[in-house]
């Protein structure tokens, strides 16, 4: 800061002023602050919707497992024709009490594929989880340079509004000697009330940005933030050209091909349910020996196997193969819609980082200093009455405008650099 103060005191008056507001101003007061990795790395471990996101995973996990186990067994446990005069088991020659085992066996294959379709959304819903680390991620960095953006127009506000607070001593003192009008010391009041509107704005902005980035963060809504009182523009890189375009890096286009095999998977899936599963079932019976010696009291044995009648299979597994080819379409066509929107958005960040990476140089090499210097000029111009006063107040009026375009500028460098870091699914070099 230092040093940035020297230069800028060589140059002139108004840069003078403007890097002394940025010394003194509380815009350095937040430095004890949360950096944007350390914010990064608590969004990634304190995001309320990314932990319910991340249980939601561990959950489709345990479905998958669920979905491969074969079904387990049934026993039962009955008493079989007893008389009901007496209920007794030796009354009866056919009287017993029995034990039935019951246990469906599903047909090779089938229990893999079941857990292949629970699989495969187990492995898309992972890929959701990365996506929306990426979208938290992408979002946090917007509001962190955002904040970084307002609070510089604060600082370049405060500043100017300091410079109008002098061009009105040097209007009261013309104004006293006769040699200013009211209206000139009128304007300049409206202007102190502009700029003070401003500052009260742009406090409004600041503690709006951070309350959604600490809520982002999961920490404290009033903890601090640290952000540069400069920031200089971020170069593109030179390799921007052969930025993927496509959505191969993107965990939305790895999820929606998850999903998509998964949809081929339930189609073959249904086409083996159509075969039922057969049920095999045991029994012992257990008898005991009648009165008058009808029955000898021998123990019986039973055993046999079921299957489902696969009636109506046009409107059960036939639909729900025919629902699942139609889902895979679906998925492959999303899918293309995808890499047009990536192809798309990064061609606009690539656009919009070039765009503002040229205005902060203009800005910066030339048209800041002139209007640094034009301020200077009409102000030692207008103390010696050789320049009007609508001249000094223009040039203030776009002095601060200037530095607000500097600065917005270089800000869209790094805004241009996260929406294109969104759109590819990867940090940019």
């Amino acid at each position: 800061m230092i040093v940035i103060w020297r230069i800028l005191r060589s140059v002139s008056p108004a840069a003078t002023l403007i890097a002394t507001v940025f010394a003194t101003t509380p815009a350095a007061a937040d430095e004890r602050g949360a950096t944007l990795d350390e914010l990064l790395a608590a969004a990634k471990a304190k995001n309320p919707m990314l932990a319910a996101r991340a249980h939601e995973v561990s959950a489709a996990g345990h479905e998958a497992t669920r979905a491969g186990a074969w079904m387990a067994p049934m026993i039962g446990v009955m008493a079989q024709n007893l008389p009901v005069d007496s209920w007794r088991l030796d009354r009866d020659p056919m009287s017993m009490l029995a034990v039935e085992l019951r246990e469906t066996l599903p047909l090779p294959g089938k229990t893999a594929d079941r857990a292949a379709v629970a699989g495969r959304e187990a492995e898309a819903m992972a890929f959701d989880l990365a996506e929306a680390q990426l979208v938290v991620s992408g979002e946090l960095k917007s509001a962190f340079y955002e904040l970084t953006y307002v609070r510089q127009n604060r600082t370049l506000t405060a500043a100017n509004l300091e410079l109008i607070n002098q061009l009105v001593d040097t209007v009261r003192a013309k104004y006293a000697a006769s040699r200013a009008r009211q209206d000139e010391y009128l304007r300049l009041e409206m202007q102190q009330a502009r700029l003070r509107d401003d500052l009260a704005e742009i406090e409004r902005q600041d503690t709006q940005l951070l309350a959604a980035i600490n809520s982002t963060t999961g920490r404290p809504i009033d903890a601090g933030v640290h952000t540069d009182a400069t920031l200089p523009a971020l170069p593109l890189p030179a390799d921007a050209a052969t930025t993927p375009t496509g959505a191969d890096h993107r965990p939305a286009m790895k999820a929606l091909q998850a999903r998509h095999r998964g949809a081929l998977d339930r189609a073959t899936l249904a086409a083996g349910e159509a075969w039922p599963d057969p049920t095999v079932v045991a029994s012992y019976g257990i008898r005991s020996p009648t009165q008058g010696g009808m029955g000898s009291g021998t123990d019986m044995v039973s055993f046999g196997v079921s299957f489902a009648l696969p009636v109506n299979y046009g409107s059960t597994f036939g639909a729900e193969q025919a629902g699942a080819d139609a889902r895979a379409a679906a998925l492959l066509a999303t899918q293309a819609a995808l890499t047009a929107e990536v192809g798309r958005n990064v061609a606009g960040a690539r656009a919009d980082w070039r765009r503002a990476e040229k205005q902060a140089e203009i800005y910066d090499t030339a048209v800041a200093p002139a209007a640094r210097r034009v301020i200077d000029a009409v102000r030692s111009s207008y103390e010696t009455d050789q320049a009007e006063f609508i001249e000094v107040y223009e040039a203030a009026v776009a002095l601060l405008e200037t530095e607000r375009t500097l600065y917005r500028a270089r800000v869209e460098t790094y805004l241009a650099a996260a929406r294109l870091e969104l759109a590819i699914g990867t940090d940019q070099p």
